[in-house]
């Protein structure tokens, strides 16, 4: 049944809502929510207290999780109290804007970070040599302030741009754009295309560094047969072993990248070439939830591809686990010790 809303007692329109709105959306929101944050703290820890891991490449890590931790705290419940309240605020393009702007620009870095970040590997794996020549401290310092600074000003452009009369509804609320202009498709142009782009950028450079990561694996087991007359079939197995295994898990990140980013870029291409309610509704609705998941997904994604990170983490818990155990020893000890004093 259709829901209309009558914004500022002026313009009347079909309101985007489904049935039990509130319950998916608080029910998924929360649980990532207390998932992003708990996976992206332990990336950030990992870093700073982990020797194996204070190397420029984990600096990208940790600002994507910085990234994600933001998104977290302030990006995430934003959009959760436009998109489960109703009210004059959240259903005007005015103020509506400003959820839109950060949430965008949060968005927008956590792309460009992993973005970066695959490029980081791909240098790594196509010039390892040089690598540490190539991507110094201050260059990836330099990547990260010009990913937070190019998403701020990103912001800053929608604010300016999309912040129209107040009786003006929001395209969320709305599904379509009222009164479109020339800015506001331009922008809805502009963000597909990026999101595109980005996506494009990461499939390449993960093809590259499958196809070299291939072609190394089949030369040293090349040299191998070389060096020892025939390969094992062992040998051979374990190589087979490491290249699906490579594969698997560069298609799954891929695919993850892809299936979580891409339906925002769609839902801003629709706004422009669609006037289909029910259409627009789905893909708005699919693209945040996907995009909550993108962030809580990601540290779990980079343990996975990378070993040096994984076995950091584990020894950070373990050794939080040793700390506590031992900590609640010495209490029990010192109780009793008391308890024997006391009793003497």
């Amino acid at each position: 049944m259709a829901i209309y809303y009558t914004l500022l007692n002026t313009t009347t329109f079909q309101l985007n809502t489904f049935n039990g709105r509130t319950v998916v959306y608080l029910g998924i929101g929360i649980p990532s929510i207390i998932v992003l944050l708990a996976g992206n703290v332990m990336v950030i820890a990992a870093v700073f207290t982990q020797r194996a891991l204070k190397k420029p490449s984990y600096y990208l890590l940790t600002s994507l999780a910085i990234t994600d931790v933001i998104t977290g705290t302030i990006a995430i419940p934003l959009e959760l109290y436009r998109r489960v309240v109703t009210n004059d605020i959240t259903c005007s393009a005015k103020w509506d804007v400003y959820f839109t702007s950060v949430v965008y620009m949060c968005a927008s870095d956590s792309m460009f970070h992993m973005v970066i970040i695959t490029f980081d590997r791909y240098l790594a794996v196509l010039k390892p040599l040089r690598y540490n020549a190539l991507m110094t401290p201050q260059r990836i310092v330099m990547l990260a302030l010009l990913s937070w600074l190019t998403s701020a000003l990103f912001a800053i452009e929608l604010i300016v741009t999309e912040s129209v009369k107040p009786t003006i509804p929001a395209f969320y609320c709305t599904n379509v754009r009222i009164l479109p202009t020339t800015t506001t498709d331009t922008n809805d142009i502009f963000i597909f295309c990026m999101i595109i782009s980005g996506n494009i950028a990461v499939v390449m450079f993960n093809i590259q560094i499958l196809r070299i990561a291939v072609k190394q694996s089949r030369r040293i087991t090349a040299i191998q047969c070389v060096g020892q007359g025939t390969a094992t079939s062992s040998e051979s197995r374990d190589a087979a072993f490491r290249q699906i295994r490579a594969s698997r898990l560069i298609v799954c990140v891929v695919i993850a990248f892809l299936i979580c980013h891409t339906p925002y870029g769609v839902r801003r291409l629709c706004l422009v070439v669609s006037n289909d309610f029910a259409l627009n509704g789905v893909i708005s609705h699919v693209s945040f939830l996907l995009y909550i998941t993108s962030s809580a997904i990601n540290p779990f994604i980079y343990c996975q591809m990378d070993r040096v990170f994984r076995e950091s983490v584990v020894r950070m818990i373990r050794s939080v686990c040793r700390s506590r155990t031992t900590g609640n020893e010495d209490n029990m000890t010192t109780t009793t010790e008391q308890s024997m004093t006391y009793t003497a």
